[in-house]
C-alpha cells in the first residue's frame, strides 16, 4: 500500500500542521513525464527497500513511483516495482528467475534499487524485509542474462563497490555513491528523475535523453547543489560503461579527480531513458516557478533525511515553511495554466 504522507506525521506533528500539509498535497501537480522510446521487448524492474525511518522510506517511494510511471509509458515496455518492505529476497530473486525466463534474445533489461544499503565484510547489503539483497545476488541475475543489454542504476548509499564487482560487457553500472564510505542516503535519484522531464539534461539536442546525459546531468546538479547549501558533499555518482570506463572515479591516493576518459561511443549513450517535453508548460513564468517547485520539493526530501539530526520542533517549523511555499508555486501555476 502506498504510503500517505499524512499518516506519517499524525503521532508527532504539532497542531495545525496537518492543514498545511494536506493544502500542499492537495494543491500538488503531478509532473509531466515524456514518454519513453523503449523497444518492446524492454524489461524495468524497480525495487524500493526499507527505510529505517518513515521519512526516508516516503522519499524511497515517492523516487520509485515515479521511475514506473515513466517507465509505464514506454510503449509494451514490462514493469515490475517490487516493494522490499514486504517482499522477501526469495521473492525477489524469484521475479528475476521469471523475468530472465520470459526474456527475448534480443531483450534489454533495466534494473533500479531505491533504498538503503551497506557493506559489510566487503558484501554489498540493500535493505529489505529478512534476508538482504546482496551484490552477488544482482551479479547473478545481471550474469545469467547473457550478452543482452543491462543498465543497473543503484540509487542506495554504499553502492560505488558494484561498479567494480558488476562491470561487464553489454553493461552500464550506475551507483549513487563512489565508495561503500558514503554512507548517508542520497538525493542522486531525485537528480536523475528531474532528467527525464529536463530540455537541460539534452545536451546533444536530439531530443532525447540518455543515461549517459542523465548522469552526467545528475551528478553535476548534485555537485551544484552541496556546493550552494555550503555542505560537504557526501555522494558522488560513479559511472561504469561496459568495465571499459568508468566515469566520476577519484582513485585511491589522488587528491583531486582526473581528466575523465572520452565519452564517444559509450553504451550509456545510446540506452535512452526519455524525450522531454517541449510543451508542458504554456507560459514562461509556469516553467521558472516548475523549476522552482522541484527544488522545493528536493528541500523536502533533504529535510526529512535529516528528521533524526534535529530537534522536533525545528524540523516541524521548517518543514511547514516548505509546505507552504510548495502549496504557493502549486497554486500560482495552475493560475497561470488556467486550471482553476
Amino acid at each position: 500500500m502506498p504510503v500517505r504522507p499524512a499518516m506519517l506525521f499524525r503521532k508527532a506533528m504539532p497542531e495545525g500542521f496537518g492543514a498545511v500539509l494536506r493544502l500542499a498535497l492537495r494543491l500538488s501537480a503531478t509532473a509531466v513525464l515524456a514518454s519513453i522510446p523503449l523497444q518492446a521487448d524492454t524489461v524495468c524492474i524497480i525495487i524500493h527497500g526499507l527505510g529505517g525511518l518513515p521519512e526516508y522510506e516516503e522519499n524511497f517511494v515517492k523516487w520509485s513511483e515515479g521511475l514506473e510511471e515513466a517507465f509505464q509509458q514506454g510503449p509494451a515496455a514490462q514493469v515490475h516495482r517490487l516493494d522490499g518492505r514486504s517482499l522477501r529476497r526469495d521473492d525477489i530473486l524469484t521475479t528475476f528467475q521469471d523475468v530472465t525466463a520470459s526474456l527475448q534474445p534480443d531483450s534489454e533489461v533495466w534494473l533500479f534499487l531505491v533504498g538503503h544499503a551497506n557493506v559489510n565484510l566487503s558484501q554489498y547489503k540493500f535493505n529489505i524485509k529478512g534476508p538482504d539483497l546482496t551484490g552477488d545476488d544482482v551479479e547473478g541475475f545481471l550474469n545469467g542474462l547473457g550478452q543482452r543489454r543491462a543498465y543497473l542504476v543503484a540509487a542506495t548509499s554504499s553502492s560505488g563497490g558494484l561498479a567494480e564487482q558488476l562491470g561487464a560487457p553489454q553493461r552500464v553500472v550506475v551507483t549513487a555513491t563512489r565508495s561503500a564510505f558514503e554512507r548517508y542516503p542520497p538525493l542522486f535519484l531525485s537528480f536523475l528523475l528531474e532528467s527525464i522531464e529536463s530540455a537541460e539534461a539534452d545536451t546533444d539536442k536530439d531530443g532525447k535523453i540518455s543515461l549517459l546525459e542523465s548522469y552526467l546531468f545528475s551528478r553535476n546538479k548534485v555537485a551544484r547543489w552541496f556546493a550552494d547549501k555550503g555542505r560537504i558533499q557526501v555522494e558522488h555518482p560513479l559511472l561504469d560503461d561496459q568495465a571499459k570506463v568508468r566515469l566520476g572515479e577519484k582513485k585511491k591516493g589522488e587528491q583531486a579527480q582526473q581528466p575523465e576518459p572520452s565519452v564517444v561511443g559509450l553504451l550509456a549513450s545510446s540506452a535512452y531513458l526519455s524525450t522531454p517535453p517541449e510543451k508542458a508548460y504554456r507560459t514562461l513564468q509556469a516553467r521558472e516557478l516548475a523549476q522552482q517547485r522541484i527544488g522545493v520539493e528536493r528541500e523536502i526530501s533533504s529535510l526529512k533525511f535529516q528528521k533524526a539530526e534535529l530537534p522536533q520542533e525545528e524540523y516541524y517549523k521548517k518543514l511547514e515553511a516548505l509546505l507552504i511555499r510548495l502549496a504557493q508555486l502549486n497554486q500560482r501555476i495552475s493560475e497561470l495554466e488556467g486550471e482553476q
